[in-house]
């Protein structure tokens, strides 16, 4: 994760569902608050057929 700042985590799985998972794992072990986030990465590691998914997760729009 170097690329990207401090508020970005990212995940990665065998499914989008694992890999948003995995992202949010990250985020709460560098103590992330609660909130809303984003995808604002994702990405496929692929040959065929895919075999992981990945993505970043960062701030989202406030809650109104």
């Amino acid at each position: 994760m170097e690329d990207y700042d401090d508020t970005v985590y990212e995940g990665s799985g065998p499914s989008l569902e694992a890999a948003f998972e995995d992202a949010w794992h990250s985020a709460k072990r560098n103590n992330a608050p609660p909130g809303r986030y984003k995808a604002t990465v994702v990405g496929v590691d692929a040959e065929n057929p895919i075999h992981s998914y990945i993505v970043t997760i960062g701030p989202g729009p406030p809650d109104s």
